[in-house]
C-alpha cells in the first residue's frame, strides 16, 4: 500500500479517497480511524453546575458513578446525563464498553496488566487514573488493540 499527499488549488474542497482491491479489516480499521480523526467532536459535559465542551479525544473513560455518569480526562471529571448505552453508540469506536459500569477510549490506554483469573487493570497515559476490564470483554478489548496497531 502507498501514501500519496496531492496538493489542491485555494477555494477547491479537500477530500481523502482510498482506492482499494478489496474491503476487509484492515481497510476498514483505516477509514474508521481516518474518520474518527475528521470528526473529534466536542461533549457538552458538567461540573459544578457549568457546561464544558470536551473533546472526545481527551476523555479517558466513562464510568457510572452514585446514579450518573462520570467522564474522566487526565485532568479532572465532568459528568454527563447520557447513559452509557447512549454513549456507546454516538461514540467513535475507539471507545468500547470494558465492564458493565464502564467505557474506556482505546487510544488512551497506557497499559494493560492482565489477570487471568479475574479482571484485568487499564492504566492511561499522563494520569495515575486507571480502570478494570472484566473478564468478559477483555477479548474485545484485545481484538481493539490489535486492529489499532
Amino acid at each position: 500500500m502507498k501514501l500519496r499527499t496531492e496538493f489542491i488549488s485555494e477555494g477547491e474542497e479537500e477530500e481523502i479517497i482510498l482506492r482499494l482491491k478489496e474491503k476487509n479489516d484492515r481497510t476498514d480499521g483505516i477509514y474508521r480511524r481516518i474518520s474518527e480523526m475528521l470528526n473529534d467532536r466536542r461533549l457538552c459535559l458538567t461540573l459544578n453546575g457549568n457546561e464544558h465542551f470536551i473533546s472526545q479525544s481527551e476523555i479517558l473513560f466513562f464510568e457510572t458513578e452514585e446514579n450518573r455518569i462520570a467522564a474522566h480526562t487526565a485532568s479532572g471529571m465532568y459528568y454527563t446525563h447520557k447513559k452509557l448505552y447512549e454513549l456507546e453508540r454516538m461514540l467513535p469506536a475507539t471507545f468500547i464498553r470494558v465492564s458493565k459500569s464502564c467505557i474506556l477510549n482505546v487510544s488512551r490506554i497506557g497499559y494493560v496488566n492482565r489477570n487471568l483469573t479475574g479482571a484485568s487493570e487499564v492504566g492511561f497515559d499522563g494520569t495515575r487514573k486507571k480502570v478494570f476490564v472484566s473478564r468478559i470483554y477483555f477479548k474485545i478489548l484485545k481484538d481493539r488493540l490489535k486492529e489499532m496497531r
